[in-house]
């Protein structure tokens, strides 16, 4: 005999299955050559620091906030300010093969994850299971990867 539910789960807003795919379908990817040579395969968002926050795109660096436009996205990595900023916020020297980034004196951005870290997490962050796994996942794109 099945039981009905106790509750119905709540939806805040109901995406169409198109929308959704139009999101998922446009991964670029872009390929990286640390300077110990190891090669690594991650998305074109990771790279500019661009993630996904509720139903928005964020620039991390720019904090910039931008509507699941992919065109708009695209214009935007492509913007002076924005690679300007690339190049002004590097990379956090202690650890190299990580990709994190120092965006203010609260927090971090991996690069590899595509995740925001406080500060005093970072060192944890990058022994963590997890960032390793996407690390190594980045690491087999590279050796399977053959760009279009």
């Amino acid at each position: 005999m099945a039981y009905p539910a106790l509750r119905q789960p709540k939806f805040l807003k109901e995406q169409s299955t198109s929308e959704r795919k139009q999101v998922i379908s446009d991964v670029k990817y872009v390929i990286l050559t640390l300077c110990n040579g190891i090669k690594l395969v991650i998305t074109s968002d990771s790279y500019n620091s661009i993630i996904i926050e509720e139903d928005t795109y964020k620039c991390v660096l720019c904090g910039m906030s931008m509507e699941l436009d992919n065109e708009y996205k695209e214009l935007h990595k492509n913007s002076h300010e924005h690679k300007n900023l690339m190049t002004s916020v590097p990379y956090v020297e202690e650890f190299p093969e990580s990709l994190m980034r120092k965006i203010d004196k609260h927090n971090g951005y991996c690069t590899i994850c595509n995740v925001i870290v406080p500060s005093h997490a970072i060192a944890h962050h990058v022994d963590n299971n997890v960032h390793v796994n996407e690390f190594e996942k980045a690491v087999i794109r590279a050796s399977i990867y053959k760009p279009y």
